[in-house]
């Protein structure tokens, strides 16, 4: 999970270095609600806003464990295939979690 803030200036992302669980979790390691980046723009922890920084779906997922299955054969194939996809499908969506609890977190 990547955080940023929209620049005001140039309507950007700024992406920050550090990450967090929450909004508090946050506030702890800034020390303090407001913030800036070299820049005369100042920020609020409310204005950060987490998104998902890898997105495997689960036909990469499923592509590299067909791959990985062509080592077995076509039983290989299909057995790497399908647990490729379940393990892309869940990495989205613990992924999406983790963002959704972030975005969702208050001070």
């Amino acid at each position: 999970m990547r955080l940023y803030v929209n620049s005001k200036i140039g309507n950007q992302k700024i992406y920050l270095s550090l990450t967090a669980r929450s909004k508090l979790e946050l506030l702890r390691k800034l020390g303090n609600r407001h913030f800036n980046f070299g820049s005369s723009e100042s920020f609020s922890i409310n204005d950060v806003v987490a998104e998902p920084e890898a997105n495997i779906t689960g036909g990469v997922g499923a592509a590299i464990g067909g791959v990985i299955g062509l080592l077995g054969g076509p039983a290989g194939l299909l057995i790497g295939a399908s647990l490729g996809g379940i393990i892309g499908s869940s990495t989205n969506t613990s992924e999406k979690q983790l963002v959704d609890n972030f975005n969702s977190s208050h001070i």
